[in-house]
């Protein structure tokens, strides 16, 4: 881990706005998954992305 991705304990972005990066990187991963048929991947990703939704506020 480089010293930017290094967790910190308080302080820090808003836990909303990371949750709103996580989903953004999950759902292309998620159609990528899909288009190769790897369906129980697509699926764990699926419920990935519809909790960092939900936690993000969007």
């Amino acid at each position: 881990m480089s010293k930017s991705e290094t967790p910190s304990s308080g302080g820090g972005e808003d836990p909303r706005e990371c949750a709103k990066q996580i989903a953004d990187q999950v759902a292309p991963l998620m159609k990528v998954a899909r288009s190769k048929r790897f369906d129980f991947l697509a699926y764990l990703l699926a419920m990935a992305l519809r909790e960092a939704r939900r936690l993000s506020g969007g």
